[in-house]
C-alpha cells in the first residue's frame, strides 16, 4: 500500500524547497517579491517559482564558472 502525500504536505514540501533556494538565488541577484504568501498559490504555481529559482540559481553558478575560467585563461 503506497502512501500518498496529500495536497497540503506537497505544498509544504515544495514551499521549503522554495525557502531553502531563496538565499541562494538573492546571492546571485534574484529579485523576488519581498513576502509572497506561497500558502495561497496553487502547487502548479509553486512548482513554476520553484522550477524558475532553480535555473536562475544554475545560470549564475554557469556565469560565475565561465567567469573563472575566462580569468584563468587570461
Amino acid at each position: 500500500m503506497s502512501m500518498k502525500n496529500t495536497d497540503a504536505q506537497v505544498k509544504a514540501q515544495i514551499i521549503n524547497k522554495i525557502n531553502n533556494l531563496r538565499s541562494d538565488a538573492e546571492f546571485y541577484g534574484y529579485d523576488y517579491p519581498t513576502d509572497p504568501n506561497l500558502e495561497s498559490e496553487s502547487i502548479e504555481n509553486l512548482r513554476e517559482f520553484l522550477h524558475e529559482l532553480s535555473v536562475f540559481i544554475l545560470d549564475g553558478i554557469i556565469a560565475e564558472i565561465q567567469l573563472q575560467q575566462s580569468r584563468a585563461t587570461h
